[in-house]
């Protein structure tokens, strides 16, 4: 709340903001404050690993991991930071969020009707199960290796899609050069 945009600079640290949380991405949108206004707020600061929560908006929980940004950075209002214990995988806590049981219990709790809010008390109440270290290791793998799966099949439907359209495209002008009655040849 200490952070408004007349503190915005052109360099400094960085602000992550609702835009940078992404579902699981983080969203490199920059903003910046001062050097010596970051020394202000350094109670919020972000560093690379920590868990980015969104508390405003829809499909709460929304989080993400930040990244190194290369640069000193601060999170804004309704933007949490969560640095988790060094003997849970951060992926794990990550992926636990976004799932759909999650998502349904925070739902339910979900304040506002035009701004809809997770607030602190919320998130801090969110039910996580924590299960022994080399079994959230063996999940996260398996989980990850099936969203790589995902992302080529995406990926793959996306380049199909591109290529149905320029042969659709194709296919029309070829027939739109042809004169009007060989367009007719096969009507009985």
């Amino acid at each position: 709340s200490k952070l408004a945009t007349r503190h915005y600079t052109a360099s400094g640290a960085r602000v992550i903001r609702l835009q940078n949380i992404g579902d699981g991405v983080f969203h490199d949108e920059k903003a910046f404050i001062s050097d010596e206004y970051f020394e202000e707020l350094r109670d919020h600061e972000v560093k690379a690993g920590d868990l980015l929560l969104a508390s405003l908006g829809d499909n709460l929980p929304r989080a993400c991991i930040a990244p190194d940004l290369g640069t000193s950075a601060i999170v804004k209002a309704d933007c949490i930071r969560a640095r988790i214990h060094p003997q849970v995988d951060i992926r794990w806590v990550l992926y636990a969020l976004l799932a759909p049981p999650t998502r349904d219990w925070a739902t339910s709790r979900i304040k506002g009707v035009g701004r809809p809010r997770l607030g602190m008390a919320a998130i801090r109440q969110i039910p996580l199960p924590i299960p022994p270290p080399a079994e959230q290791r063996r999940i996260v793998a398996t989980l990850e290796g099936h969203l790589s799966d995902l992302v080529v099949a995406n990926q793959t439907l996306t380049l199909a899609g591109r290529r149905t359209q320029v042969l659709w495209s194709s296919a029309l002008n070829a027939l739109a050069r042809k004169p009007y009655g060989e367009n007719m040849s096969h009507v009985p």
